[in-house]
């Protein structure tokens, strides 16, 4: 239902979500996968997602200068509730605008 005006969620009777409808249409699924504004009845806070983006003008170290590479940090180590991960992806898979990648 993207693009879709004024979406509002269907529930069965033991309160699941079994679809969505819009301008007179349902769409009947399994799992529902909204923003959490949407159903704010539904939902509480249980934590924080932090998210950050770093340019680099060179690969991370001990990654064999490989193009993406992604680190987990475990959740034990850290002694948090998740796991931490880290993605880095590389110039070459041309994920930026061909003004963006000029040397440095």
């Amino acid at each position: 239902m993207l693009n879709k005006p004024e979406c509002k969620v269907e529930f069965d009777r033991e309160g699941k979500a079994c679809g969505v409808t819009s301008e007179g249409e349902t769409a009947r699924c399994k799992k529902v996968v909204c923003d959490p504004s949407c159903l704010p009845n539904k939902v509480r806070k249980v934590g924080k997602v932090a998210r950050a983006i770093a340019i680099m003008i060179h690969p991370i170290p001990n990654t064999d200068e490989s193009h993406s590479a992604q680190v987990i940090l475990p959740q034990k180590q850290l002694g948090r509730k998740s796991d931490n991960d880290l993605q880095t992806l590389n110039l070459s898979m041309d994920l930026s605008a061909a003004s963006a990648t000029e040397e440095y």
